[in-house]
């Protein structure tokens, strides 16, 4: 047994799971200063992360692939991108970078444009955050409290898409639920909707259930489809033109528009003495 076979046992175990120094022992039937010996070993390779829970001294396993990554970084490097990776794929702000690690702002800017070049990290925006630079390993995709999940294109909301995805679910809907069949017509379940999606290659990202079911709860409010104990179905009303009322001078006054109008009355809780009367009065004076 050599400190590599250690190394080896401990990848076997879940991923980015924490090894007490009895459980490391337990994989290799090795203890006292052999042990110590490979773990040091080990630890000056960058294959095994030395860190502290709840007090007590905990190891953790690193790729080869990665330990070969982290072993070439400078010290400076070395401690930006342990913050990174810890921040897994909600990434991390600069500014929380600087104040965790105590760098000055110009060491980690210059450690951060080297860990790019080299492709081992990747900035990415926030859709919550505009303004703030995130940044997480290469390799990983972006959570989708990060980036707005599939509805947002690098952090802006794409109206587009969502309006085309909105259409193509309610057409759907609209031809399985065939309207002329009534109530007796069975409702379209999510799973089929995406289906649909996916056959049809209409969506360039990968929706999920819980994706489709938020475009149907649109159509819902919407007021396009009806959620049914089973799935959804199309309404009447989802495919109708709207129409614009014909309009008089009543309905273009203010009085017309008016929210209130039904409790206006001389000496009542809204009069013809309130202000948006005047307001209205200025803004068609103004025209």
């Amino acid at each position: 047994m050599t400190a590599e076979d250690l190394h080896a046992k401990m990848l076997e175990g879940p991923k980015a799971k924490l090894y007490s120094y009895a459980e490391v022992a337990t994989l290799v039937d090795v203890a006292g200063a052999t042990l110590e010996g490979w773990i040091e070993e080990l630890h000056n390779s960058s294959r095994v992360k030395v860190l502290e829970q709840g007090g007590q001294v905990m190891l953790q396993a690193v790729s080869i692939e990665t330990a070969d990554v982290v072993s070439k970084l400078s010290s400076d490097e070395y401690i930006v991108y342990n913050y990174i990776a810890e921040s897994g794929r909600n990434g991390i702000w600069v500014r929380t970078i600087t104040a965790k690690s105590n760098l000055h702002i110009n060491v980690v800017h210059r450690c951060l444009k080297s860990l790019e070049q080299q492709h081992i990290i990747k900035m990415v925006k926030s859709v919550q955050q505009k303004t703030r630079k995130m940044y997480m390993l290469y390799n990983l995709q972006p959570s989708a409290e990060l980036t707005g999940g599939p509805w947002f294109s690098d952090a802006e909301l794409d109206v587009e898409f969502v309006d085309l995805l909105l259409n193509v679910v309610y057409h759907y809907c609209e031809e399985n639920t065939n309207l002329a069949l009534g109530a007796n017509a069975p409702p379209v379940q999510v799973t089929d909707i995406k289906q649909f999606i996916v056959d049809q290659e209409v969506s360039r990202v990968e929706l999920d259930e819980g994706h489709i079911r938020t475009l149907c709860e649109v159509l819902v409010y919407d007021d396009r489809l009806e959620r049914c104990k089973a799935g959804y179905k199309a309404t009447l009303n989802g495919d109708l033109p709207d129409e614009e009322l014909p309009k008089d001078a009543y309905t273009e006054s203010v009085c017309g528009q008016c929210p209130v109008f039904n409790v206006c009355s001389a000496g009542g809780p809204v009069d013809v003495e309130c202000n948006y009367f005047d307001e209205w009065l200025d803004g068609v004076d103004a025209r």
